[in-house]
């Protein structure tokens, strides 16, 4: 092991207004990873969040989720007042989150905000994409709507109708610029804060984006859309063991072709706003860059679908010589086939194994960490996993038994922390901890459950400051097993 960090959403950290933002708390667990002698903070996607509170269907591949945004920050800034905020305090661990009065208080900030030249930076820097989510938002907001019911005029792009609109909302246009530049302000100052701390930060970054979004407006023929612009396939994944039916994810799939003739320009645009936010970028379900599981529109299940080529090689040749030292993880969790395992071998990106897979099929199992190489980032789980301890718990005693052996766990030992330290007994280049299991959570701190629709998913939150006495522990056993 040659460096380790903890996976905690930002949304996770503990706070007064109902979910984790870029302020004091934040902050708070930089200092805490400094103090556990960690080198990485994994925070998921901060793209803005579904109605169910996900980050992986945005709206935007590159807005930020303006929930983060500090509240006391822009008391500080002059921009709200504390009475103004008090409505928005939550004692509720759980994640509230409260849009509308949260945009309410920020259009207020927004009224007595003064452009300066910091902010005309950002919105010439971000232009490329910020001045069509902007347009975007607002239009949505005034029509009331989704883009694919909107007048041909907006939904088909015509430019002069663009214009006029914009002319004539231009304060609800400059809004949207606007909170992405306090998102951004905020966020650099953390990552600024986090590298004084040496914590580097690991994103998220989603293959698929939402067909409500700015994105599939903006670019619709990147995407395979019939005639009327709605989507001919949809993303998924075929079925197995556990989804008799597959899982029918939704989203647009990409046309490759058009994609490729275009330089790429889209996605090397969306690697560069990656590069701008994160230290480390994990490229979520890799595999898809291979070959990707595509099915009719209208089907009910993923029965009927059929794997497609992805662009393979050819897009990340040309991601290597746009962004020659940028540092990429690739979640090649799933069905992965040997065309998969090299691709990987020929992009040379570090892989992912995660401990909680290693615990069925015996000791030659891929994921069982005596089998892992270094170009590998260990996981003892994911956010799509149970925690360790409640995995470990709803187990039968003689299942219990057998993964105690497999992870050497010590009589009295807790299996979470045996899973731990296995894992970093373990050859991984970098090993990566959900901060759910260094604090032995039961399955009330699982993040997600994959394929359900649940308040529970993406709602967990700290309901108390990190330990110190955590902090020591991961600092010991970083120093026992790191390698020299």
């Amino acid at each position: 092991m040659e460096k380790c960090g903890v996976l905690l959403p930002v949304f996770s950290l503990c706070g007064e207004y109902g979910i984790g933002s870029f302020g004091r708390e934040a902050r708070e667990f930089i200092d805490f990873l400094a103090a556990g002698e960690q080198d990485f903070w994994q925070v998921l996607p901060l793209t803005r969040a579904d109605k169910s509170g996900s980050p992986y269907s945005s709206e935007s591949a590159f807005a930020g989720d303006t929930d983060y945004i500090d509240l006391p920050s822009l008391v500080e800034n002059g921009l709200l007042n504390e009475a103004e905020t008090t409505a928005l305090k939550s004692s509720d661990a759980r994640v509230a989150r409260q849009r509308e009065k949260r945009k309410q208080l920020l259009e207020t900030a927004f009224s007595r905000f003064a452009a300066d030249s910091n902010y005309e930076s950002f919105v010439e820097k971000q232009g490329y994409w910020l001045n069509d989510y902007a347009l975007y938002m607002a239009l949505k907001e005034v029509i009331g709507f989704d883009w694919i019911d909107w007048d041909d005029r907006y939904r088909l792009r015509d430019k002069t109708a663009l214009e006029q609109f914009e002319r004539e909302n231009k304060k609800k246009v400059d809004f949207y610029r606007f909170v992405q530049y306090l998102f951004d302000s905020q966020w650099q100052a953390l990552r600024l804060y986090a590298a004084s701390k040496k914590i580097q930060i690991i994103g998220d970054m989603p293959i698929y984006v939402c067909y409500e979004s700015a994105d599939v407006w903006s670019h619709p023929e990147l995407f395979v859309l019939g005639e009327d612009m709605s989507p001919s396939l949809v993303a998924g994944c075929p079925p197995d063991g556990f989804t008799p039916d597959g899982q029918l994810w939704g989203n647009p799939v990409y046309d490759w072709q058009k994609n490729e003739e275009s330089g790429f320009k889209w996605w090397l645009d969306r690697f560069g706003r990656n590069a701008d936010l994160y230290d480390i970028v994990r490229l979520d379900h890799f595999r898809g860059f291979e070959s990707f599981f595509a099915v009719k529109s209208g089907e009910k299940t993923a029965r009927r679908g059929e794997w497609m080529p992805g662009p393979g090689m050819r897009l990340f040749e040309r991601v290597r010589q746009k962004f020659p030292r940028m540092e990429i993880v690739a979640e090649d969790l799933g069905f992965i086939t040997d065309e998969v395992r090299e691709l990987i071998k020929k992009t040379g990106y570090p892989n992912m194994k995660v401990l909680q897979f290693g615990l069925d099929g015996g000791k030659k199992n891929e994921h069982y960490p005596k089998n892992y190489s270094f170009q590998c980032v260990a996981y003892t789980g994911t956010h799509d996993n149970n925690t360790a301890a409640g995995m470990y718990g709803e187990l039968s005693l003689l299942k219990k038994a057998k993964v105690r052996r497999l992870v050497k766990a010590g009589f009295s030992e807790k299996f979470s922390r045996a899973a731990i330290r296995m894992l970093f007994d373990s050859k991984a280049k970098y090993v990566i901890v959900p901060y759910t299991d260094w604090i032995d959570c039961g399955k009330e701190g699982r993040i997600n459950t994959p394929g359900s629709v649940s308040a529970a998913n993406w709602s967990w939150r700290m309901r108390e400051c990190p330990s110190l006495s955590i902090a020591e522990q991961m600092a010991q056993i970083k120093n026992r097993y790191k390698v020299k």
